[in-house]
């Protein structure tokens, strides 16, 4: 009797332990991966560019997917652009994403010109681990917003050049980095 009951406490902790690997915590939390441990590579960065244009035909709108790792897209003083950044990480989550980076333009009259410089400073956004083994699978950072319609005023009303870069990064939940720059160039509207 007793190697009955050692056989059968023997197949009742088999079968507990595959069930506990059958289980996926993960799988109750919609957006969320189980973290692997054996991932080596980081999130995929996206920035997403919609530009908004009012032209003498109306207004018209465009939006570019960009996943080069340095990248360089150009509006004009008739636009409004909004950027954001993505990422995606399909085995080990999105745990941060940030945007650094800085900006400049000048705006003139026929006899001087303004310079205005200035730093986006950053401001890491965490997405929380929701439970230890589980990461959230994509993230995105909120819009930055640039409105060339309004870059120039007053005395001086019209933009030479200009221009943004943005430097995003992202961050699995195995602390690998990913890095992205994306370079916005500013024209004077040629309509």
């Amino acid at each position: 009797m007793k190697s009955y009951s050692n056989s059968f406490l023997s197949f009742l902790g088999a079968f507990l332990v595959l069930l506990s690997f059958a289980c996926d915590p993960c799988e109750d939390i919609p957006g969320t991966v189980r973290v692997d441990s054996n991932d080596v590579t980081g999130p995929v960065i996206t920035w997403q560019v919609v530009t908004f244009a009012n032209t003498p035909s109306g207004p018209i709108s465009s939006l570019q997917l960009i996943t080069d790792l340095n990248a360089t897209v150009n509006i004009n003083t008739n636009e409004r652009a909004e950027i954001r950044l993505m990422a995606e990480d399909a085995e080990s989550g999105v745990t941060w994403l940030d945007i650094q980076g800085g900006f400049g333009y000048t705006c003139n009259n026929p006899g001087q010109a303004i310079v205005f410089d200035g730093i986006i400073p950053g401001d890491r956004l965490f997405f929380p681990i929701a439970e230890s083994v589980c990461a959230t699978v994509e993230a995105s950072y909120p819009d930055f917003i640039i409105d060339a319609t309004s870059l120039c005023s007053g005395a001086h009303p019209n933009l030479s050049n200009g221009g943004y870069q943005f430097n995003g990064s992202a961050s699995n939940a195995n602390d690998i980095l990913s890095l992205s720059t994306l370079t916005v160039n500013i024209f004077p509207a040629a309509i």
